[in-house]
């Protein structure tokens, strides 16, 4: 993974520039944000917001950010990250970002300080593939309508034979996607990193069945 260094010079030269020099918005009607949907209808986002949204988008490249609204499964939404972080706003708070760029930076410095503790998490409790804690898979990060901030951790722990199946089929360069991999895997939320490390670091992984996983995709190495 990237270090937070990245982040933070991503950060300076996208905030030095003026939103208008940013995507710009088509003129029309407002539009809905991809990637998630809602079982009570979707509240469309103005051009302005859906700009700022694909502009996060393209300047994030290990970030995943998607929307969605009272009624829509948080946790589930988050799973459907395929990047190291996954990024949620309500469609209230991303409006609010795109009409404010002070409040817009607050927001994306919660970002860019999660981004810093997750290294730091690794580096002081030392998950990973071997370790008896398990292994981070994802970390996500949820921006609610009511200005709250919800931080959430997918774990896995997978045993010593089926890590050893994973690195024999990655020698012979097989697809994994291919192969039948089963582990344990769980998901915290809490509402500070603080919290979120205290559970996590609390997970019984005796009470959490093992399962097949599809699709397998390894996890993301938020050490370095």
């Amino acid at each position: 993974m990237n270090g937070v260094n990245e982040y933070r010079a991503v950060q300076g030269s996208y905030y030095n520039s003026a939103f208008k020099n940013s995507t710009s918005a088509k003129a029309g009607s407002s539009r809905k944000a991809s990637g998630t949907q809602s079982s009570q209808g979707r509240k469309e986002l103005s051009d302005k917001a859906q700009a700022l949204l694909e502009k996060l988008k393209k300047t994030h490249s290990n970030m995943d950010f998607m929307v969605a609204d009272k009624g829509d499964n948080t946790k589930e939404v988050l799973s459907r990250g395929t990047k190291e972080f996954s990024v949620l706003f309500s469609t209230e708070e991303l409006e609010k970002m795109a009409a404010d760029e002070t409040f817009e930076k607050e927001n994306m410095d919660k970002v860019y300080d999660a981004v810093r503790m997750t290294e730091q998490i690794n580096k002081e409790n030392g998950f990973g593939p071997a370790s008896e804690k398990g292994e981070i898979l994802k970390i996500g990060i949820s921006f609610n309508d009511d200005g709250t901030t919800s931080y959430f951790a997918e774990l896995e722990k997978m045993s010593e034979s089926q890590r050893e199946r994973i690195e024999k089929a990655k020698e012979q360069k097989k697809d994994l996607k291919d192969i039948s991999v089963r582990s344990k895997r769980t998901q915290v939320s809490a509402s500070s990193m603080k919290e979120l490390v205290e559970k996590m670091n609390k997970v019984d992984w005796s009470k959490i069945r093992e399962q097949d996983i599809k699709n397998y995709q390894p996890g993301f190495d938020f050490s370095i």
